[in-house]
C-alpha cells in the first residue's frame, strides 16, 4: 500500500475518496482473474491433491464460481502437524526480533495487494467495498468467542439523526453478519414513534445491490442457511408481532441469484426468541421503554456481552449507561456506528459474559500475555 492510499476502517465507511474506488475497482480487475482456478492443499511446502475437492460460489451471484479447493486428506492433516511441530523449535529459537520482522513483512505484503485482496473478498463473502477494505487494512487480530445480541438504548435527549444514522450502519452493515451488529434497540416513551419514523426512512433507502459497486450499502449474506434463518425470524415477527420495514428477500436486477435480503425492523413480544438468537442477518428488533433504568436492564438481560450502544445527552446518564451496562466494548452517541467499528490499535475488542472467556481484550495490554509463558530466573555468580 502506498503512503498516499486513503486508510479505511470500519470508523471510515461513509468516506468518500475517489482514490478509493480507483484502488478497488483496479483489485477487482485482478481478483476477477482468479476466479475459477483450482487450488492444492500446501503441507511443508507442497502441494497436496488431497482427497478430492469442493468448490465455493459467490453469494452475489451463485452462478460464478469462486474455485475449487482441495480437501485435505487425515494423512495431509497428521503430516502438516507434524510439520509444524517440527518448525516451531526453530521459531522459537529465532530472536525475537526477527520474527517480528517477518510479521512486519508478512503485513507489508498484505497491505501491497489490499485492493485485490478486498475485491476477492467482496466476491467472495459479499463484503462491499469499504468493508472489504476496512478488513484487509485492520492491523491486528480479534477474537469473537461467541455472539452478541448487541443492544442499542436511545433516549428521549438523544440527537434522532445520529442515533438512526448509527443505529443503521450497525444493524445493516455487512448485512448484519458481524458479531458486533446492532440486533436489539430500546427506546425511551417521548421519542420512540419519532425514532421508528426516521430509522423506516433510513432502512428504506439503503441500497441492497452488487456488493462492488460503489452505492451499495447492503450486500448478500454468505449463504442459504442465513437466508433461511432471516425467513424465521420475519415469519416470528409476522406472526407474534410486526414488520415494521422490510421483511422480504430483494429481488430483480440480477438479485435472483444470489442470497440478497431486505434490511428489516421488526417488533416482537418480551417472551420471543428474536431477543435471544444470534441471526446474523439484516434484522433489529425494536422496543419501546419506560425509562434508561429499563432499558439497562432489558439490555444486560441475555447471557451475552459482546458490545453495546448508547444515544442521549441528560446529565448523569451516560455514567449510568457507562458504569451498569454489562458489554466488552462500548459506544456513546457515534454516529459511525451505534455498536460496531473499533478503532484499530486505540480500542481493544473483546465482550463479557458468554462473548468471552477471559476478560482480556484483543489488541489490549493485557491480551498477548495468554499466550507467553512466564520464567522467573535466578542466576548465583
Amino acid at each position: 500500500m502506498t503512503e498516499t492510499s486513503f486508510r479505511v476502517t470500519y470508523a471510515t465507511l461513509s468516506a468518500e475518496d475517489e482514490r478509493v474506488d480507483a484502488e478497488f475497482d483496479r483489485g477487482l480487475e485482478v481478483a476477477s482473474g482468479w476466479l475459477g482456478a483450482g487450488h492444492s492443499s500446501v503441507v511443508g511446502g507442497e502441494p497436496r491433491d488431497g482427497a478430492g475437492t469442493y468448490e465455493t460460489r459467490s453469494p452475489i451471484d451463485t452462478e460464478r464460481e469462486i474455485g475449487r479447493f482441495a480437501v485435505a486428506s487425515k494423512g495431509d492433516v497428521a503430516d502438516a502437524v507434524v510439520t509444524a511441530r517440527e518448525a516451531a523449535g526453530a521459531w522459537v529459537a529465532t530472536p525475537w526480533q526477527d520474527r517480528a520482522a517477518i510479521l512486519d513483512r508478512a503485513a507489508d505484503l498484505i497491505s501491497e495487494r489490499r485492493s485485490e485482496l478486498a475485491a476477492l473478498m467482496t466476491l467472495e463473502v459479499g463484503k462491499t467495498r469499504l468493508e472489504a477494505l476496512g478488513d484487509v487494512d485492520y492491523p491486528r487480530p480479534v477474537v469473537c468467542e461467541m455472539g452478541g445480541k448487541n443492544p442499542v438504548v436511545v433516549t428521549a435527549s438523544s440527537d434522532l439523526e445520529t442515533a438512526v444514522e448509527g443505529t443503521a450502519r450497525s444493524a445493516f452493515g455487512l448485512a448484519g453478519q458481524k458479531c458486533s451488529s446492532a440486533s436489539r434497540v430500546y427506546v425511551e416513551e417521548p421519542i420512540a414513534g419519532a425514532f421508528l419514523d426516521r430509522l423506516a426512512e433510513r432502512t428504506r433507502s439503503l441500497v441492497v445491490g452488487d456488493p462492488t459497486r460503489k452505492e451499495t450499502f447492503v450486500g448478500p449474506v454468505i449463504d442459504e442457511a442465513a437466508v433461511e434463518r432471516f425467513e424465521r425470524a420475519v415469519a416470528e415477527a409476522s406472526v407474534r408481532g410486526e414488520v415494521l420495514v422490510g421483511g422480504r428477500r430483494a429481488t430483480g436486477d440480477g438479485l435472483d441469484r444470489g442470497y440478497f435480503l431486505e434490511p428489516t425492523v421488526v417488533s416482537v413480544p418480551d417472551d420471543s426468541w428474536l431477543w435471544t438468537t444470534e441471526l446474523f442477518c439484516p434484522l433489529v428488533a425494536v422496543r419501546r421503554v419506560g425509562g434508561l433504568d429499563e432499558a439497562i436492564a432489558r439490555a444486560n438481560a441475555t447471557p451475552f456481552g459482546l458490545t453495546a450502544g448508547f444515544f442521549g445527552r441528560r446529565e448523569g446518564e451516560i455514567e449510568r449507561f457507562l458504569d451498569r451496562i454489562e458489554a466488552g466494548v462500548v459506544y456513546v452517541n457515534r454516529r459511525a456506528g451505534a455498536t460496531t467499528g473499533a478503532w484499530p490499535g486505540v480500542q481493544p475488542f473483546g465482550g463479557w459474559k458468554a462473548s468471552g472467556t477471559s476478560g482480556k481484550a484483543g489488541g489490549g495490554p493485557y491480551y498477548l500475555h495468554q499466550y507467553l509463558r512466564e520464567q522467573s530466573r535466578t542466576i548465583v555468580s
